[in-house]
């Protein structure tokens, strides 16, 4: 339902890695690029002060799909033109056709629309929920002596302060 590739890209990336809308719209070029452009980056947690305690994952089709969008679909809303070898480490990844950091308001005005086109009611958290329940799914093919284990790398990775979040 999605017009744009950058927000089917949000999307999948939200429920792939089952990061908060915010997480994701708050990446830079920078955050990428510290782990190499692969499959992941460090980003700003909910409660961190703005330090990036977090990382976040996503698939290697996803991180193709990223490097098309910011070297195409994100280089013509550059206000200088940058691809990907060119963007300052501060760089939000996604942004704007004005070339401004994309906001969690523009991004829930497209996710409304798109979920009105195919007539889905969800909230873009509901992609974190979902992430939550299909890892807790995983979990239960896992032996009992790994389950725990399974479960308590949920956690950190979620980044819950408290356990009984699950």
């Amino acid at each position: 339902g999605f017009t744009q590739p950058r927000d089917q890209l949000i999307a999948r990336m939200l429920f792939e890695s089952g990061a908060r809308v915010s997480e994701v719209l708050g990446l830079t070029s920078g955050d990428w690029r510290s782990r190499d452009l692969r499959e992941r980056a460090p980003a700003i947690n909910k409660g961190s002060r703005g330090e990036r305690v977090k990382e976040i994952w996503w698939s290697s089709t996803t991180s193709q799909l990223l490097r098309n969008y910011i070297n195409d679909d994100r280089r013509w809303c550059d206000l200088e033109g940058r691809g990907l070898d060119d963007l300052p480490s501060s760089a939000r990844l996604f942004v704007t056709d004005e070339g401004k950091a994309y906001t969690y308001k523009a991004f829930s005005w497209n996710w409304r629309n798109a979920c009105k086109k195919t007539n889905l009611k969800v909230t873009p958290h509901q992609a974190r929920h979902w992430f939550v329940t299909m890892a807790l799914h995983k979990f239960e093919s896992l032996p009992d002596d790994k389950r725990d284990a399974a479960r308590q790398s949920l956690i950190a990775y979620m980044g819950w302060r408290n356990p009984d979040t699950i």
